[in-house]
């Protein structure tokens, strides 16, 4: 049984295959007909990489690709940046310009890594 995220992926792969566009839908699913007979990547291959190579020949799908394969895997450190952001940014300080949060949360951020 399909997951609830692979439904909706698959609805939105229908969607930009069946929305109009300078190419006609049989140059889209002839597309995606070659994709189904290229080989399988290893588990240890960059999939971003494979489809930056493959952009001219599968462009349609490239495109999709790209949307949801830079979403990261998990949510962990967006919500450290955003609780170390919280802790730059206090009641005492909500006057700081963004750019200065910003420089602030990066600080703090290579110092917890040791790079500064």
């Amino acid at each position: 049984m399909q997951s609830s995220s692979t439904n909706v992926l698959s609805a939105q792969f229908k969607e930009l295959i069946h929305s109009p566009s300078q190419n006609n839908n049989n140059v889209r699913l002839n597309e995606w007909e070659l994709y189904q007979n290229e080989y399988l990547l290893d588990m240890d291959a960059d999939p971003l990489l494979w489809w930056k190579v493959k952009e001219q020949k599968f462009p349609t799908l490239a495109q999709f690709a790209r949307k949801y394969l830079a979403i990261p895997a998990s949510q962990a450190s967006t919500e450290r940046l955003f609780s170390l952001a919280n802790r730059c940014v206090s009641d005492l300080r909500t006057r700081l310009d963004p750019s200065t949060v910003e420089e602030l949360v990066l600080t703090a951020s290579y110092i917890k890594r040791g790079i500064i």
